[in-house]
């Protein structure tokens, strides 16, 4: 897992005071920290934002904007965030899509990530933890941010130690979900230790036609 030296946080004034604005980018804005494009996506990835700057900039997200929010996926790949950075993205910023990957985050933080989704619910349909050490307790993880996230589409757990046993959670929780109407579509998970035992009942998944890109 790549060191992340946080930058100091008053570089991230410029990027806040636009957030505060509440406008959406007509082009593409450079930012000491991050660049915002007019798809509204906000790209903070390996920007040094650290834990501190992330709760800076989802305080902002979640204030109420008179009209479209100017950011709906927020992208924060290997900025140090750790568990309390990931907690405090998921409880504040008022998106779409999650983009966490890389940050250090382990099953704990994970299931921090569940509790403000489901605390808060707001219509988030991509959560992305590639490259976190969720390790074996990510399927557990996974399952709570599936029953939390009311309206995730796609999820990410490529790299995660996600492993046999841990897949069989995983999979009864897509299964419920699929059950209930609320189908995730896309589910990643190259580059774990799955073995026989997790393939298992990702065949099952397949066979039941609960998701649609594996």
């Amino acid at each position: 897992m790549p060191s992340v030296v946080p930058r100091p946080v008053a570089e991230l004034a410029p990027l806040l005071g636009w957030l505060r604005g509440g406008r959406p980018a007509g082009e593409r804005l450079d930012f000491t920290a991050g660049t915002a494009l007019p798809d509204g996506r906000l790209d903070l990835c390996k920007q040094g934002i650290g834990a501190e700057g992330a709760a800076l900039v989802a305080e902002v997200l979640s204030e109420r904007f008179e009209g479209p929010s100017p950011v709906r996926h927020l992208l924060l790949g290997t900025d140090g965030l750790g568990d309390d950075g990931a907690a405090a993205v998921a409880a504040g910023a008022n998106v779409e899509t999650l983009y966490l990957g890389c940050n250090g985050i382990a099953a704990g933080g994970a299931c921090r990530i569940a509790d403000n989704l489901r605390a808060s619910p707001r219509v988030v349909t991509g959560v992305w933890l590639k490259r976190n050490p969720l390790g074996s307790g990510g399927g557990q993880a996974a399952a709570e941010l599936i029953e939390a996230a009311r309206s995730l589409r796609t999820l990410d757990l490529v790299q995660t130690g996600l492993d046999g046993a841990g897949t069989a959670v995983l999979a009864d929780a897509l299964l419920a979900a699929a059950d209930t109407g609320r189908r995730v579509e896309r589910l990643f998970i190259g580059g774990n230790p799955l073995g026989a035992d997790g393939a298992v009942p990702l065949a099952a998944l397949i066979v039941a036609g609960a998701i649609d890109e594996l």
